[in-house]
């Protein structure tokens, strides 16, 4: 790396023999690398240079995080670049390290302001370097926004479930030595109903796992689960309850509508989650996730070493989030258009005004 004067007189980096600003004005960059709808926002960037393209940003006193790979440019930044350039925080290091960094400075409700842009020419001399911290950063902001939406829809729900699941006296499951059997996960998928019949035929098999979800269509066929998981804390619920007397393994913050009701026996897990770790820290631990399936798996990995899956396609089939005659998939057709999406309404108030 070597330094060069620009006809100006401010310094610039040339990693290459490329100079990463202007040979002519570097302080012009700044002009032209916000858009209207990234001002005053949290800006993240990939790529430090000498910052020149931050200048009208760190004017204006927008907050500023610039993640720069190269330690060594750092270096020169801070004895070469512009003094008031080097108050803006500059971070490097491993991915955990910059996520645990940013976990700490930008609270989660200010999520959908953040707005994660590269400095170019560094992006393009050595994409090898910068374009992993990119992808990295861009799949942080997706979680973190999924997370948001979340939180939005089901925050209060939860710590309402969790109240009242409270007030009921707690049980734990124990799980010991795992059983011969297959453990057989029924999901809600529209493929479900393809194997519906052989279920029926070959039931006694296997250790039958439902979630509530498919509980109405199981009676009809006659099934009876072994145990039943249940992650929702949501009203849709409501929808799937049926007189079943086996056990019902779930959380504090899922449905306490559904628990009150259950006429088997019902165990609380540890999510793993700070309420739930304060809690019920004693209570065996399976994590919560997004998915329904990640927990039951969790769980059936505790019960058999051998675990079939059916009803989890994990993608629309025949245009049906659940199977066919599935209570709540009316809900959801409504709800839904090709035009206006779940997505892209969830988009929508993540960003609001694009």
């Amino acid at each position: 790396m070597e330094i060069i004067t620009a006809k100006n007189g401010l310094k610039v980096p040339v990693v290459k023999g490329t100079p990463l600003h202007s040979r002519i004005d570097p302080s012009k960059e700044s002009l032209h690398f916000l858009s209207d709808q990234d001002k005053n926002k949290i800006l993240i960037v990939v790529g430090l240079g000498f910052a020149y393209h931050l200048l009208e940003a760190q004017k204006s006193g927008q907050k500023i995080i610039v993640i720069e790979p190269d330690t060594s440019l750092i270096s020169f930044f801070q004895k070469e670049g512009l003094e008031n350039l080097k108050k803006i925080t500059v971070l490097s290091g491993s991915f955990h390290e910059i996520s645990r960094y940013l976990e700490t400075d930008i609270p989660w409700q200010d999520m959908k302001e953040v707005v994660i842009k590269a400095h170019q020419p560094s992006l393009r001399i050595r994409p090898e370097l910068y374009q992993p911290y990119l992808d990295f950063l861009k799949n942080w902001q997706e979680k973190k926004l999924l997370n948001l939406i979340t939180d939005a829809a089901f925050g209060v729900l939860w710590i309402k479930n969790l109240l009242k699941n409270l007030l009921r006296p707690l049980s734990f499951p124990v799980f010991s030595n795992k059983n011969q059997s297959p453990a057989l996960i029924i999901g809600s998928g529209s493929s479900l109903t393809e194997t519906l019949p052989f279920i029926q035929d070959n039931q006694n098999q296997f250790i039958l796992i439902a979630i509530p979800q498919v509980l109405k269509i199981l009676k009809q066929y006659q099934i009876q689960p072994d145990l039943v998981v249940m992650v929702d804390s949501g009203y849709a619920n409501r929808f799937y309850l049926e007189e079943m007397n086996v056990p019902l393994l779930t959380y504090l913050n899922s449905s306490a509508l559904s628990i009150k009701y259950w006429k088997g026996p019902v165990y609380f897990m540890n999510s793993l989650l700070p309420f739930d770790q304060l809690l019920i820290p004693e209570f065996p631990p399976i994590p919560v996730s997004g998915s329904a399936a990640n927990t039951v798996i969790e769980i059936a990995s505790l019960l058999s070493s051998q675990i079939i899956l059916t009803g989890f396609d994990f993608s629309f089939v025949h245009n049906l989030y659940h199977y066919q005659g599935n209570p709540l998939e009316n809900e959801l057709i409504y709800l839904s258009d090709k035009k206006y999406p779940l997505d892209q309404k969830q988009f929508q108030w993540v960003y609001p005004d694009s």
